[in-house]
Parts: structure tokens; sequence; C-alpha cells
């Protein structure tokens, strides 16, 4: 399918940070813990760890505390120090072993560290002690879709969109193992059932309008995706989409302009930055896009070996 896995959408770090955020305001704590987490999660959304980090290590007698720590440990985790990570997660569970955010942290480090029956075994206990959670089943399910169990994986994700019908990440997981499985017009057809429920959920319109786009269905996809988009105009996936059903269909103008909206809300989309340069260069703009390409290839190096396409 075109949409980037569910996994990378998972390590998004607004869907990471938001996850994260939903489950803290849930739980009971002190009033000096609520809002050192609040004060945290606003450097977290802003992107400012190092702030977040300073803020965690100043707090007095954190070493003896689960929630400074697990919020330590989590802006780690969001740095890509997984190291530290683990460090600071496992002294969490040493002074309470079912505190649930340090029992999720500890299960997405397992799980991208390759540890996968540890990893399970972390998060099943992270639900049945939380059962309202999202995190935790949509990365259970991805471990099981790697390793094969993919009715396990759709069991879960079928929960998921029944309880939280608005979920855009669920509903891409469940139609990408049901296109991986040849099953796609079950997905199909949940997605029909669930507009007909609630005609402006944008995960429906956009996941079947993906999914029309494969199968060449061009102008059921177009309407599909552009509902999705007056829902929700800030999703780049949609518009990366619609870029591409745009340049297939040789519409070159409405696909530049669609890669260039992806790129106003991520400079450095390396997917947009590569379609972009193919669109411009087919509309006789080879220097345009052989500086875009050349822009795309620093972020992503494997693009390299499209170069010759554009004559670099």
């Amino acid at each position: 399918m075109t949409t980037i896995s569910t996994y990378q959408l998972e390590r998004n770090l607004g869907y990471l940070i938001r996850d994260y955020d939903n489950l803290m305001k849930n739980l009971e704590m002190s009033f000096q813990d609520r809002t050192l987490t609040e004060d945290i999660f606003q450097s977290l959304k802003k992107m400012d760890f190092k702030v977040a980090e300073r803020r965690c290590l100043e707090v007095p007698d954190m070493e003896s505390r689960p929630v400074p720590l697990v919020l330590l440990g989590l802006t780690y985790y969001l740095m890509l120090n997984i190291p530290a990570s683990a460090e600071v997660t496992d002294k969490v569970l040493m002074i309470n072993s079912d505190f649930v955010p340090a029992l999720n942290l500890a299960g997405d480090i397992c799980y991208v560290t390759g540890r996968i029956r540890e990893a399970e075994l972390i998060l099943i206990k992270s639900i049945n002690l939380h059962e309202s959670q999202r995190h935790p089943r949509l990365i259970l399910a991805q471990l099981y879709r790697t390793t094969g169990n993919k009715h396990e994986a759709l069991s879960i994700l079928e929960e998921l969109c029944r309880n939280m019908p608005e979920d855009a990440v669920a509903w891409s997981a469940l139609c990408e193992i049901h296109d991986e499985m040849g099953t796609i017009q079950k997905a199909e057809d949940l997605l029909k059932a669930e507009i007909q429920r609630e005609e402006n959920n944008f995960g429906a319109w956009h996941n079947i309008g993906v999914i029309y786009y494969n199968q060449g269905k061009l102008a059921e996809a177009e309407r599909a995706l552009l509902k999705a988009y007056e829902l929700y105009s800030g999703d780049t996936n949609t518009l990366y989409t619609l870029g591409n059903l745009y340049k297939l269909s040789g519409r070159l103008p409405e696909a530049i302009d669609a890669f260039k909206k992806v790129l106003e809300t991520d400079p450095d989309d390396s997917r947009a930055l590569f379609k972009l340069s193919g669109a411009l260069y087919f509309q006789g703009k080879q220097d345009d896009a052989r500086t875009i390409f050349k822009k795309a290839v620093e972020i992503d190096p494997s693009l390299r070996e499209r170069s010759l396409v554009l004559g670099i």
C-alpha cells in the first residue's frame, strides 16, 4: 500500500507524545507530580527535549519518584537515546513494577531492540492493568504482524476500530494487514460501514481512498481523499497520496501543489521531496528538479540509486 507503515506512523513523535500525555492525565498523582507532568509535556510537544530533560533532572529526590523518572525515560526515548531510556525505565519498575507508563515504555524499548517475547509479555501486562489504553494495543498488533501472527493482530485492531472509530492509525494498520493477507475487500467493507455510521470519520475516508488508489479506481480515490482532506487538512499522508494520484493522472500542476503542501508541514519529508522533483522534471523544470532531488538524497541516501532518472 502507499501509506507509510503503521509502525512508522506510530513512531511519529506527535502520536507517541499524545498517547503518553493522555495516559498520564488519567493517573492519580500528587499535585506536585501533576504540575511537573503538564510542564514536561508542554516541552515535549514543542520538541524541546533538552528543556524537558533538564526540568526532570532538577526534581529533588527524582531517583525515588516514579513520575519524574518515567518522564525522563520518555524524554530519552524521544531523543533516541534508547540505552539511557532503558536504564531509567528499569529504575521506575524497581520502585513500582505495575506503573503502567513505565511498562509501556519498557514494551516499546523491548520491541525496537528486538526482544519480541519480552515486549509481548510487558505490553499484555500493561493492557491488563489499564484496559482502555490505545498505544500498547497498537504496538502489540504490530508485534504480532511482524512475527506472522496476523489473525491475532487483526483481532486487536478490529476491537480498537470498534472502540475508537476515529483512530486513523488503527484503521491504517487494519487495512495494511488485510492487504498483506489478500483480504482487502473485508477492510473496504468495514470502512464503508463506518462511513455509513459516521460520515465525518477522517480515518475511514483516508484509508478507503488509499484502497481505491491501489485498486486503480482513481476517481473514487480522489473523492474519498478530498473528503478526508476536507475533514483534516493537516494530514500529510492524505496530501501525499493525492499528489501521487494527480501525478499518475498526468495532472502535474495539481501534483506539484500537493507535494508542496506536504513540505509546508514537514520540509524534510524525503518522500514528498522525491516525488516533487520527479513532477518538476516531467514538467520540464530540470534544474529545480535536480536541486530538490539532491535535498531528498541528503535526507535519505537510499534515494541515490534513483539518481540516473534525473541525470544527476
